[in-house]
């Protein structure tokens, strides 16, 4: 494989103009304008219009409703399966990330030397603090069944139970009649869709000389409640789910969550456990 055999798309909303910068970054790399789509959910007017005047030349521009950050993705795969039949590979970036030199290159290096590899990630450090990891892969924790990030970077490519999100590269060939269950609208989507993938016996790996540069809040507690649950009825058992809804409680008891009080964080975790029984 090579950057020839690579597309990208970067799922965008209300970020303008900090998503050029992103766009940048993966032209920089050597992904084609003419194989990167941008799929922007902003649903506002003035923002698609500056899209549409702003985009380097050759890069595509999408415009949909705001179904969530799982039906972007699925807009984009459409797109890349579409217009770029012979692509190998697909970078799939939120609007906000800069990637640093190399990064997808490595990326795709790794997708290459290993076959049995269905999406390989970067490690994610802060943009406000870059000696923070934040993210060196995902795992599950075996007791709670709970996703969790890494925060110790390996020597080598490792394994991993999921990647964050905010940066993949797929092995095309392994999303075959797989799609990013939309019912999570955001958070808990990809973790959900690397288990998958993994059920099919494709394989996720960190690779930790490819670096990406994001900040993080974490997710809100209507989301922890609502994805959590409905995370973990597909993936665990009664008392998995159950240790696990326990334990976010408990930690929204005790720190609340950035911009609530520890009353209106568990009320909307409370809210969301609800909403995501009723799905």
């Amino acid at each position: 494989m090579n950057v020839d055999d690579l597309t990208g798309v970067v799922v965008h909303h209300r970020n303008f103009p900090g998503v050029l910068e992103t766009i940048g970054d993966l032209l920089k790399e050597g992904v084609r304008a003419e194989r990167t789509v941008v799929v922007n959910n902003s649903e506002d007017t003035e923002i698609e219009s500056a899209l549409a005047s702003g985009l380097p030349t050759g890069v595509s521009l999408l415009n949909i409703q705001n179904r969530g950050y799982g039906n972007a993705v699925n807009v984009g795969i459409d797109w890349v399966r579409e217009k770029c039949v012979s692509a190998l590979a697909v970078a799939i970036c939120t609007h906000e990330i800069r990637i640093r030199d190399g990064a997808i290159v490595n990326l795709l290096h790794e997708l290459e030397r290993d076959p049995s590899l269905g999406v390989v990630g970067p490690v994610f450090v802060r943009s406000s603090d870059t000696k923070v990891v934040w993210s060196a892969g995902g795992q599950i924790s075996r007791l709670t069944g709970r996703p969790y990030h890494a925060v110790s970077i390996p020597q080598l490519p490792a394994p991993r139970d999921w990647i964050d999100g905010a940066m993949n590269l797929y092995r095309i060939s392994a999303l075959e009649n797989l799609r990013v269950d939309e019912r999570f609208f955001m958070y808990y989507e990809e973790v959900d869709f690397h288990l998958r993938l993994a059920g099919h016996g494709w394989r996720v790996a960190v690779v930790p000389d490819s670096v990406v540069e994001q900040d993080t809040a974490g997710a809100p507690p209507y989301y922890v409640g609502r994805n959590g649950y409905l995370f973990s009825k597909r993936h665990s058992n009664a008392w998995q789910l159950s240790m696990l809804l326990f334990r976010e409680m408990l930690r929204l008891m005790i720190r609340g969550s950035r911009g609530d009080s520890r009353f209106g964080a568990l009320r909307a975790f409370l809210k969301g456990v609800a909403d995501g029984v009723r799905n």
